[in-house]
């Protein structure tokens, strides 16, 4: 039985106008003026200045100033004075090419309408949003202590806004309940103790066809697989049989022949449990099954049994084999080999070291034998402290996984190696407790506690009838779920659910869970965000946990939800937030959104720049790294765009960056992937979030660079201003412009439209020094076409930009604008909504306060942030 899609859509309408009843949390205080009329030195700067392109029949860009009195009775029209001041401030209005204002009439009118401005708003209430899919997990897994993945669910996006958790734009549609739906089911499955049906036992013959093989991991001789490799990494070193798959949770019995080939030292067959959907890991990350010894030189038939759970396959290991790569086992390793074989150190001595494929696999190996037969290495008399040795060493330890599948051809010749054979699987031949059953046991009584009566191996597990008893429990339920007290009529509404359910006939605790998550899932109190029944102390506090961890508030902060009103108070929990673990949330969550590196999923790059899933991952880590680092460290904001280092994987380091240097030999391979802090030199263009790899990907269609998306990020991500959306008579950039050979100067043909010309002056600087960088963040000196990339630009403050070190020095000089468009986007992500110009002004002027002590820096800015009023209004 599933939930019920009736019910989604029957909830759907009541939740609607919930929605609207809760919204007047978004409005802004009546007590504000809505009209007021404009002075006269300000009617006078506007005809003058600009009614001949404002007025009320061109109003270019959507701005009709033709008006006597200042309107501010929509958001429209506040969006509408709050461009005037940002175009005139910028000084891209009015255009250079006209007759501009006296320094003194500018200032008097941006004067003016900065006070207008300020008196017609106020610190804004948030409105209801749902939870975002991260907050359903987190709040799932909190209410139900589960561990629970829903990032394959298509949660639809926020496409008015730069994150998924703005309440503008958010609404509750037929797709997202469902996919609340669906995580509720995913909820009553995880605590689902199913019962398989009876399997009638059989018996699987396993020839050595019927094995993996892949990566030389084993080697097929007559009817015997040979295991030979001790490498951690399965595919590299494992075999499993791929012709049998367990049809159910049982004990199956394993019979197969041994043979050995070794010196004195007995041989280690280990059998673990292997997913054959999933062959990827190590080794210790496969449940063990049991192991059998053999003595070197013996054979035996041998039967174990095994307990497998439903879709797992035995995977065969030789867990006493020397061929090992981890830590230090693989120097050892061949310090072991060499000296037995010094004649393979002579021919390796001598090969050319970047030839690395011809050594590979049974053919290097094969190779490596012919030429250690010749004279001139087998009496050569090599070791250790030959003059080359180290660097051979260092050599082979950086394709150490390529000479495994080399080395293990030896091994199978002459041992240590085991031989399997004659494998047979006959079962299941009886039930067993399956470690996933007892989990969910675990789970179930974690959750019900001491309402569970019985126990779940002899299927006798039921929830015990005493209403005060489940009345107190649920009491914590909802308490988790709709981060806030319940109501007595909620308690009862759902304590009337559990025992009407529990006195149905054949109802198990099963059904009970379904109905139980079903209800829950679509209620108001737990989908929305600001639910007017929560205190404003349970609010707070959510809304804190929500940003610093993506999770719902507990522990101490649920317990002193009443300190956060304080500054003190609320630097104490956040710091705690940043602390926990759970914080990595809020860096991968903020920054992917911030920067759109959430974005480069969606881009596939040309075959040219040979990107891997590796590669991805490498640059998707950089930024969400980089800026916890500068929370944890408190950095000053100048280190934004101006750090002594990289924080990413030597490989990314070594492929996007050019710093080759970080790939020293006796680096482990798995090592190069994995992120660090990397010096990098002063002058390096890459440094600082303008020469990162991921935003330059993700403004860039992965084939060509895109000019003014890389213009658009800078201003809305870098200096948090929003831009309006392009004309709809403007007609799209063509190719055919009047033979011009660069993005940069078909744009500037294009963007001679006067309804183009306010914006793009602010866009097309930034988005034309950036052209420096190719499609995936490499630096560049010109186009595939050969022509040179032109980065002599004027921004639309007057300075005049030759490259991306020019660019780096702007905004060092305005790492003020940088601060307030970083603390518009942190309270923006807090808060659940788009600031208005009183709020950014709030923002504004903690920059000047903090800046002017000395203190812009990363943590104290973002735990000041958190004690403002706008971070604090609900």
């Amino acid at each position: 039985m599933k939930f019920s899609r009736s019910l989604v859509q029957a909830v759907l309408f009541g939740l609607a106008i919930a929605a609207s009843s809760f919204g007047a949390r978004v409005a802004i205080s009546q007590d504000v003026p809505i009209s007021a009329e404009i002075p006269d030195q300000g009617l006078t700067f506007l005809e003058t200045n600009c009614l001949e392109c404002h007025d009320s029949d061109l109003a270019e860009a959507g701005v009709d100033l033709s008006v006597y009195d200042f309107d501010v009775s929509s958001a429209e029209k506040v969006a509408m004075w709050e461009r005037v001041m940002t175009a005139v401030s910028d000084g891209v209005m009015p255009p250079q090419d006209q007759k501009r204002p006296t320094s003194i009439q500018r200032t008097e009118f941006l004067s003016w309408l900065d006070r207008a401005l300020l008196n017609a708003g106020s610190v804004q209430r948030t409105g209801v949003r749902p939870l975002t899919r991260s907050e359903l997990e987190s709040t799932l897994e909190e209410t139900f202590r589960l561990s629970l993945d829903l990032s394959d669910m298509s949660f639809p996006r926020n496409r008015k806004a730069h994150f998924d958790r703005i309440a503008e734009g958010s609404f509750v549609s037929s797709h997202l309940l469902t996919m609340y739906q669906a995580a509720g089911e995913r909820v009553v499955d995880a605590l689902s103790l199913q019962r398989e049906e009876i399997v009638e036992p059989k018996i699987w013959e396993l020839g050595v066809e019927q094995f993996n093989n892949s990566y030389s991991s084993i080697t097929v001789k007559g009817d015997r697989v040979w295991l030979a490799s001790g490498v951690e990494d399965v595919i590299r070193s494992s075999t499993w049989p791929t012709r049998f798959i367990a049809p159910a949770d049982g004990i199956y019995k394993l019979t197969f022949r041994l043979a050995g080939l070794s010196d004195d030292s007995p041989l280690r067959l280990d059998i673990h449990a292997q997913n054959p959907l999933l062959p990827e890991g190590g080794i210790s990350t496969k449940r063990h099954l049991a192991f059998v010894e053999l003595n070197s030189d013996h054979e035996r038939v041998t039967t174990v049994e095994i307990a497998l759970q439903a879709g797992e396959v035995p995977l065969f290991y030789l867990s006493s084999s020397p061929l090992k790569l981890e830590g230090d086992l693989f120097e050892t390793y061949l310090d072991s080999l060499f000296r037995k074989h010094p004649e393979f150190l002579s021919v390796l001595l001598s090969a050319e070291h970047h030839e690395l494929s011809q050594w590979r696999g049974s053919a290097g190996y094969q190779k490596l034998l012919d030429l250690s037969k010749l004279e001139e290495h087998r009496n050569r008399g090599v070791g250790k402290g030959h003059p080359g040795y180290r660097r051979l060493i260092h050599w082979i330890k950086q394709s150490r996984a390529l000479f495994a599948e080399t080395f293990v051809h030896h091994h199978v010749e002459h041992g240590p190696s085991l031989a399997l054979s004659g494998v047979s699987v006959e079962g299941p031949l009886a039930p067993f407790w399956s470690p996933r059953d007892e989990r969910i046991e675990q789970s179930l009584k974690f959750f019900y506690g001491r309402l569970l009566v019985g126990d779940a191996i002899d299927e006798s597990l039921r929830l015990s009838d005493d209403r005060k008893e489940i009345s107190n429990w649920l009491r914590g339920v909802l308490r988790r779920a709709f981060r806030s007290y319940p109501t007595e009529s909620e308690v009862i509404c759902y304590t009337d659910l559990i025992i009407g359910t529990s006195k149905e006939a054949g109802a198990t605790i099963e059904e009970i869970t379904r109905k139980l998550v079903a209800k829950l899932v679509v209620s108001d109190r737990f989908l929305f965000h600001q639910h007017p029944m929560a205190s404003e102390e349970e609010m707070l506090a959510a809304r804190l946990s929500f940003m610093l961890s993506s999770r719902p508030p507990s522990g101490s902060l649920w317990q002193e939800a009443g300190e956060l009103f304080s500054k003190s108070g609320m630097q104490k929990h956040a710091a705690e937030l940043l602390q926990r673990s759970s914080s990595q949330a809020f860096y991968e969550e903020f920054v992917g959104q911030w920067l759109h590196v959430s974005d480069i999923r969606q881009i596939m790059p040309d075959q040219k720049f040979r990107f891997n899933d590796r590669l991805f991952r490498g640059i998707e880590e950089e930024p969400v790294k980089f800026f916890q680092l500068m929370v944890e460290e408190d950095r000053p904001l100048e280190d934004f765009f101006d750090p002594d280092f990289v924080y990413t994987s030597p490989f990314v380091a070594s492929r996007i960056y050019g710093i080759p240097d970080v790939l020293v030999p006796d680096r482990r391979p798995a090592n190069q992937w994995v992120p660090e802090k990397i010096t990098i030199s002063a002058d390096h263009p890459n440094r600082g979030l303008i020469g990162m790899a991921a935003p330059l990907m993700a403004t860039s269609n992965g084939v060509d660079t895109e000019l003014v998306h890389r213009g658009v990020w800078f201003l809305e991500s870098i200096l948090g201003r929003d831009l309006p959306g392009p004309p709809e008579a403007v007609p799209a950039i063509t190719p055919d412009t009047n033979g011009a050979r660069t993005p940069a100067a078909l744009l500037r043909k294009h963007t001679a439209h006067k309804g183009c010309v306010s914006c793009h002056q602010k866009i097309d600087p930034f988005g034309v020094v950036l052209e420096r960088f190719d499609p995936i963040g490499r630096v560049r000196e010109s186009y595939e076409t050969g022509a040179r990339i032109d980065a002599e630009v004027t921004t639309f403050d007057g300075r005049e930009l030759r490259d991306v070190e020019d660019l780096r020095q702007w905004m060092l000089q305005n790492i003020d604008q940088f601060g307030v468009g970083l603390g518009v986007r942190l309270l923006e992500y807090g808060v659940g909504r788009r600031l208005n110009y009183t709020e950014r002004d709030e923002v504004k002027k903690l920059v000047v306060k903090l800046q002017s002590a000395g203190e812009l820096r990363t943590r104290t800015f973002l735990l000041e942030l958190l004690t403002t009023d706008t971070f604090k209004s609900l």
